[in-house]
């Protein structure tokens, strides 16, 4: 499983992936995943055309892979797809647990656990 896992990110490098930002490591550097769950660690050097201030929690940005690691990537910023809501901006994290104490508009319908014994409708051919 190890060789798979290190095949598949080293087939990685040189690709460009779509990474939402989670927030800093240790080392103060920008990490996030991308849609398949791999860890990215964002390099620090940015291209003129994106702002430090736009890399938040909660941004998505387009980043270009040039390292493969044991369990992770590393990769350049190439741009910004969407900033972070300003509530992420603000807090510097991403929200943990529930969402609407965190300042955050959730749906009245999404926030209420389903009704007992409700199903979901089925599809018949």
């Amino acid at each position: 499983v190890d060789e798979q896992k290190e095949a598949h990110l080293s087939s990685l490098v040189g690709t460009e992936v779509e990474v939402l930002i989670e927030g800093r490591s240790k080392t103060g550097h920008w990490t996030g995943r991308s849609y398949r769950n791999e860890i990215l660690h964002l390099q620090s050097d940015l291209p003129p055309e994106v702002k430090s201030e736009e890399l938040a929690p909660g941004a998505f940005v387009q980043v270009r892979v040039v390292e493969a690691y044991r369990n992770s990537l590393s990769g350049k910023v190439e741009r910004v797809v969407s900033e972070a809501p300003s509530v992420l901006r603000s807090s510097g994290q991403l929200p943990s647990g529930d969402a609407s104490s965190k300042g955050i508009a959730v749906p009245p319908e999404a926030s209420k656990p389903p009704a007992a014994g409700r199903r979901l409708p089925m599809m018949l051919d």
